[in-house]
């Protein structure tokens, strides 16, 4: 079994939220849609079978897509 952590993307330069609500700067969505489509184009190399992701509202819209 393995286990991968992945922050969500670039938010405001030089903030640091913790459980802040701010969402992601565009470099941020750009990070977040590279990462699902490299997770989504090499799924048979991390066979992900669940994902657990924050509630905030930054990470809800980011989450993992199979349509991505």
């Amino acid at each position: 079994m393995a286990i991968y952590f992945v922050r969500h993307g670039v938010d405001d330069e030089g903030y640091r939220g913790g459980w802040s609500q701010r969402g992601l700067n565009a470099e941020g969505y750009r990070q977040s849609e590279k990462l699902g489509r490299y997770l989504k184009d090499n799924k048979s190399t991390f066979q992900i079978h669940r994902i657990v992701s924050s509630d905030l509202q930054r990470a809800m819209e980011r989450r993992y897509n199979e349509d991505v």
